[in-house]
Formats: structure tokens, sequence, C-alpha cells
């Protein structure tokens, strides 16, 4: 069975509990996110590893620096990785990594735009689809991808083009 790893850094894929009017905690860890995902055990071993736990607003150069040197250790045990991440600064650190992170190992991020304990929570049909992307003998050298929605996009081209449709990414 493949090895697959995962590298959690927040966002609202991550997130439950509402605290207040609008608010949510991050509760979630690499191993929870992994679990919730239907079917994923059926095709790769999960390697869960968190690395930051905040939302993707809060995310700084040194949390983006963290992030690559995480995946750069990392792809050195599986033969794909997704990151988890919030939609605010995907698109940064997606870039930031296909400059950063040069490795062999296909690396997808994956984020959500529903919490996971709200109503059609997108995150586990994403996580599923981004895991399957970063396993994938296709994929290999296409570079950092990024996966939501049913669609895959090239990382360091995406962007954040709706603030509340779980199809918010685009390619630019």
């Amino acid at each position: 069975m493949l090895i697959e790893v995962i590298l959690s850094t927040g966002g609202t894929i991550a997130m439950t509990k509402e605290t207040a009017p609008g608010g949510a905690a991050m509760t979630l860890c690499a191993a929870n996110l992994a679990a919730a995902v239907p079917r994923l055990a059926d095709f790769a071993e999960v390697e869960a590893l968190d690395v930051l736990a905040k939302p993707s607003a809060d995310v700084t150069l040194a949390d983006i620096a963290a992030i690559a040197v995480a995946a750069t250790a990392a792809a050195k045990t599986g033969a794909g990785m997704v990151i988890t991440h919030g939609t605010d600064t995907l698109e940064e650190s997606a870039f930031s990594l296909s400059v950063l992170a040069q490795v062999d190992m296909q690396i997808v991020f994956t984020s959500a735009m529903r919490r996971p304990d709200q109503p059609s929570a997108d995150g586990p049909a994403n996580f599923l689809a981004a895991s399957r992307v970063a396993i994938s003998p296709a994929s290999r050298g296409k570079g950092i991808r990024a996966v939501a929605g049913d669609e895959i996009h090239a990382g360091p081209l995406i962007r954040k083009a709706h603030s509340f449709r779980p199809h918010a990414a685009r390619n630019i």
C-alpha cells in the first residue's frame, strides 16, 4: 500500500465548534482530518503531521517557510503529499512551495469553504480528491497542485476568486 503524507496547517478544513457568532476554533489535526475521509484507507497508508494550526489569513512568510521545510523533509517518506490549508492564503503558499520545495514527490494543496460541522461540508471530498491526485503516478513531475471542488489546479497559478462558493479557486 502506498504511503501518503498529510501536512496540516489549519484553515476552515480544520475548524469546528462555533466560538462566537461567525467564529470557529482550530480543533482538527492532520490525523483527525485523515480519519474523517471516507475510503482513504482503501488506497493509502497515512502519515499525518501537524505543521501549523491557524486561519490562513494569519499565515506569515515565516509560516510558509516552515511549511516548505516540513514538506521537503516529509517528501522522503511517501508516495505523495497533501497539505491542508486555508483558502485565504493558499495561493501564496502554493506559489512559494513551487520555488522552495524542490522535491520529486507530488505535493497537492487542498482546502474547504465550509467547516466540517456545517451542512454540505466540502473538506472530506476535497481531501479525498487531493489524495488521489497526490499518489497518482500520472501526477509525478507536474509541480505543485491544488485540488478543491473536483478541480485540479496548477498551484503557482491558483487564485481565490470567490469568498463563499465551494468552487472558490480559479487559475489565472
